[in-house]
């Protein structure tokens, strides 16, 4: 009776642990997606959700990470470094310890429509890209930050 419910517990345990492997997380294949633009899915969205999360993060396609670091730089005021949503609120291009040497100059500013959730394809490549800019503007706020 004992080794039966025993084998039932591992069955019923062993079906809910396989869905949660996915494979092997392939960043690579994230990075060559960031050099792509966004795609247009429109009235083809995967679902109206997934278009609407798109359209949040679509100013990522005309920003310049460079001329709007310096503009924030020099703008008299503490610069915002940008912070994405998700399990836990990060700094795209900082590490911890990098943020936690600058907090105290800088605003944290979370950047509208990021979060843990991925509604499609091109939602993943949009925050993809959303993360590659921010990376590059938080490496440039911090390299003038930390220095002062």
């Amino acid at each position: 009776m004992m080794r039966c419910l025993f084998l039932n517990a591992l069955a019923i345990a062993g079906i809910g642990l396989s869905g949660c492997d996915n494979g092997p997380v392939d960043h690579k294949s994230d990075m060559k997606m960031s050099q792509k633009p966004i795609p247009d899915n429109g009235p083809f969205a995967s679902s109206s959700a997934e278009q609407l999360a798109i359209d949040k993060l679509s100013w990522v396609e005309t920003a310049d990470a460079q001329s709007e670091a310096r503009a924030a730089l020099s703008s008299g005021t503490p610069p915002k470094i940008m912070a994405m949503s998700g399990r836990l609120r990060t700094h795209p291009g900082l590490t911890p310890q990098q943020y936690e040497r600058i907090k105290d100059k800088v605003v944290s500013e979370l950047v509208p429509g990021t979060s843990d959730t991925i509604r499609g394809d091109a939602h993943k490549a949009a925050l993809i890209r959303v993360r590659d800019y921010a990376a590059e503007y938080n490496a440039i706020i911090y390299k003038n930050v930390a220095i002062e």
